[in-house]
């Protein structure tokens, strides 16, 4: 008997069971382990002691005439290679590097000269022999003397251009090419021609003089560079390890025309601007071109009309200034001391990148002053710089001027003797063009006399009362008043306290009051104007001007013109109440108007 619970029970339990909806699985093939061989006969196949022999299979006519015109290349291929160079040669030694260490011991050890920044320098063997470049050297030697022939230009290309990739008619042309590079005739060639002649010159050196060739490696950077820029950062290491190697001093009469360019791209940067035969001082050369942090050759005042003063000035009064320094035994970094510049040592490998046989690859140690890593060396070569712009605008009349608080008194005072002729060079041009009217309107001449411009100061009173309107006269009248009635008519004035010094207040303090700066009567009104201006009595200042019939700005710009002889600056700048004394100059003021 059935029991329908029990049914139930189960064919619910059935619908949970999902193996019965699964994918059947496809059994994977197993395989033996076993290694060991075994021996298969298959029915019907020849016995084992001999079977027929696999037929040959028959070359098709397409494969033998590839395989023909592949023979007639390579054979065609060093027949040219004979033909180029008459010995059958038709490859390179095989790339191989013999990593045989090499004694250490270096070749020369040896102090420059002419170029105080590079101390030292050791000449180095390269420390493991290669051989992949000897047949470039042999090939060289054969060809340093033969020229050619005019003939028509042959493209060439190759990153590593060898004698041996030459073809008949590219060897041809080189070497014409090469002869008129020589004579300084400079004719269209590709890179590859190039580098192959600079590759001549690196490693021949006993067959080209190393001063001839130096001069040849300048020439084709100048005559090139336009052409092919990337020779800019090439020949500047190339040129510098050829000069190290050799002991030739910087050839800077061939780079000078683009000498920005080399010192950007030159890693050593000390080799190119530490020497200048015609300066007072190789070291003032050598920070004028690194060591300033303003670039005065992109200043907006400078034209096509005035960019040869500047160029001759701007540097002239530097190489004057640190030359004197110099001169005068105080050494060139006397105002910033003797360790501002920092001993470095550098390790570089000779001809970097070029084709460089074995025996001519060097390894370098330079002992060296690095120019740019002193910061005070720094402020103070671009402060001199910014000066010496200064003095050239005053000469051309341009009024906006640099300030130059870092830079120390001794250089400033050389910066402007090396101006002083050229400033009274140009009054007496000045003085040469005024008309002769002119002489009608000048003042009269007469002996000095103390009552006199005590009269004249009088008279130059009563004058601005009978100007003044009433309103203004109350608001200038007690400063005016106190120096009005001054003893024995002399016009006083307070200078302002120190810093720390303590301040009297009213009714409590027992300090004295700060001595008062006399001017007298018949010091120049340019001088009282700076007194007020020291004591920040701006009404004062605006009612000297209403004296002299003068604007507030007009006043300003007279004593900044006045002063500019003195200080070599301008000493009074416009604040938001009125014009008031440069801070960097107030203490130096302070003390000429005391002197």
């Amino acid at each position: 008997m059935t029991n329908p619970y029990h049914d139930k029970i189960t064919r619910t339990d059935d619908f949970w069971d999902m193996d019965g909806l699964l994918p059947e699985r496809k059994s994977r093939p197993t395989f033996s382990r076993d290694t060991d061989t075994v021996e298969v006969a298959v029915p019907g196949s020849a016995s084992q002691d001999g079977g027929e022999a696999i037929p040959k299979r028959e070359e098709s006519d397409k494969l033998r005439l590839a395989r023909e015109a592949l023979r007639k290349a390579e054979e065609k291929q060093k027949l040219r290679a004979a033909l180029a160079f008459g010995d059958g040669e038709t490859s390179l030694p095989p790339q191989e590097a013999e990593a045989v260490p090499l004694p250490d011991a270096p070749l020369d050890t040896y102090v420059p000269e002419g170029n105080p920044l590079i101390e030292s320098v050791t000449v180095k063997p390269w420390p493991t022999r290669y051989s992949f470049y000897e047949s470039f050297r042999k090939h060289a030697l054969r060809y340093a003397d033969k020229t050619g022939e005019p003939c028509r230009a042959v493209p060439f290309f190759s990153y590593t251009p060898q004698y041996a990739q030459l073809s008949k008619e590219q060897l041809r042309y080189y070497l014409y090419w090469r002869t008129e590079a020589k004579a300084g005739r400079y004719l269209p060639a590709d890179y590859a021609y190039l580098l192959l002649f600079l590759y001549e010159i690196i490693n021949l050196p006993d067959r080209i003089p190393p001063r001839e060739g130096v001069e040849l490696l300048c020439k084709l950077w100048e005559a090139y560079r336009e052409t092919y820029p990337k020779l800019d950062r090439s020949l500047a290491e190339w040129v510098c390890d050829y000069c190290l190697v050799h002991h030739l001093a910087p050839p800077d009469r061939y780079y000078a025309r683009f000498f920005p360019a080399v010192l950007q791209a030159a890693s050593l940067k000390e080799f190119y601007v530490g020497y200048d035969g015609s300066a007072a001082s190789p070291y003032a050369s050598a920070l004028f071109s690194y060591c300033s942090s303003y670039n005065w050759r992109s200043s907006k005042f400078i034209t096509p009309e005035n960019r040869h003063l500047f160029e001759k000035h701007v540097r002239g009064a530097f190489l004057y200034a640190w030359g004197k320094a110099e001169a005068e035994h105080k050494t060139v970094f006397a105002p910033i001391g003797k360790g501002a510049m920092v001993h470095a040592v550098t390790t570089r490998d000779a001809f970097g990148g070029a084709l460089c046989c074995f025996d001519q690859k060097r390894r370098l140690e330079v002992s060296y002053l690095a120019c740019s890593r002193s910061v005070e060396l720094r402020y103070t070569v671009t402060d001199t710089v910014k000066y010496a712009e200064n003095q050239v605008r005053g000469l051309l009349g341009i009024r906006s001027r640099f300030h130059t608080p870092n830079l120390p008194m001794p250089l400033r005072q050389a910066v402007d003797e090396y101006f002083a002729p050229f400033k009274k060079a140009q009054k007496k041009e000045a003085a040469a063009s005024v008309p002769a009217y002119d002489a009608l309107y000048e003042p009269e001449r007469s002996q000095f006399s103390l009552d006199y411009a005590k009269a004249i100061e009088e008279q130059a009173w009563a004058t601005t009362e009978r100007l003044v309107e009433a309103e203004e006269t109350e608001q200038a009248g007690p400063a005016l008043e106190g120096e009005k009635t001054s003893p024995k008519g002399a016009l006083s004035v307070a200078l302002p306290l120190r810093d720390g010094e303590p301040k009297a207040e009213s009714g409590e303090g027992t300090a004295e009051p700060p001595s008062p700066l006399p001017v007298s009567a018949a010091a120049d009104y340019l001088s009282q104007a700076l007194a007020l201006c020291l004591n920040e009595d701006r009404e004062g200042f605006s009612a000297l001007a209403r004296t002299r019939r003068l604007l507030p700005d007009a006043l300003a710009e007279s004593v900044n013109d006045f002063f500019y002889d003195v200080i070599g600056d301008a000493v009074l700048e416009e604040g938001e109440e009125g014009y008031r004394v440069v801070s960097d100059y107030r203490e130096d003021l302070i003390q000429w108007m005391k002197s």
